[in-house]
């Protein structure tokens, strides 16, 4: 039986997957000590506190619209409902995206432009405000093995000096298919490969699992 490029490519993925399929449970390290160590597989979140976090904590916190990668216009919507629906666990007050927007219309302002970012957050009265990057390559198929991953970056800033408070990183990934052992485990895999490319909750699960980890970071407002 002569295997085909993509299968090829699959099973040398795969088998990676397999190798080092042993890292288990959220790890959080400080990214002074993480170096290039968060961008291996397993779920490693690399975070940075300023101590100004602590001595002034936010009670209010306004979600930004995401900066994302081109093709994951649908991912960036899932992860800033996701940070509205998490922070609010941690802030007392969390403006989301349709009351940003709603009151960007009402005002004539753009979030994403510096001088009305400002006069939004001193309008909606909240002293800090969540800017995040995703990155992809989102969706990867190859035949027998297929992932959803996604890199996510999230910062903390303090309106009134844009001082960054949190900021924290994290590599978010899951699979589908395998290592074909044989003629027919090649046409199971990719059948399991085929069928998780194309379940579209994969996309909302790996968003939510990477938002609540980065999250879980973020220390607590009613600590406070």
């Amino acid at each position: 039986m002569t295997i085909g490029k993509g299968i090829r490519r699959g099973i040398l993925i795969a088998a990676a997957v397999l190798v080092m399929g042993g890292c288990t449970g959220t790890r959080y390290v400080d990214f002074k000590d993480a170096g290039a160590d968060w961008r291996l597989p397993g779920r490693t979140v690399a975070v940075e506190i300023d101590r100004q976090l602590y001595e002034d904590y936010p009670d209010c916190v306004v979600v930004m619209p995401p900066s994302a990668a081109p093709g994951l216009d649908r991912i960036a919507d899932l992860v800033e409902a996701a940070l509205a629906s998490r922070l609010i666990r941690k802030v007392t007050r969390v403006v989301g995206a349709v009351e940003r927007d709603s009151a960007a219309r009402r005002m004539a302002v753009d979030p994403l432009h510096p001088g009305d970012r400002e006069f939004l957050l001193k309008t909606l009265g909240c002293g800090a405000f969540i800017a995040t990057e995703i990155s992809g390559p989102g969706n990867a198929y190859y035949l027998v093995w297929s992932e959803f991953r996604i890199e996510l970056e999230v910062r903390l800033f303090r309106a009134q000096d844009g001082r960054l408070l949190w900021h924290a990183l994290h590599v978010a990934d899951r699979s589908g298919g395998g290592l074909p052992l044989s003629p027919i485990g090649a046409i199971v895999e990719t059948f399991s490969s085929t069928r998780f490319s194309a379940d579209a909750d994969v996309a909302d699960s790996v968003v939510d699992d990477a938002v609540r980890r980065l999250v879980a970071s973020l220390p607590d407002s009613r600590s406070y």
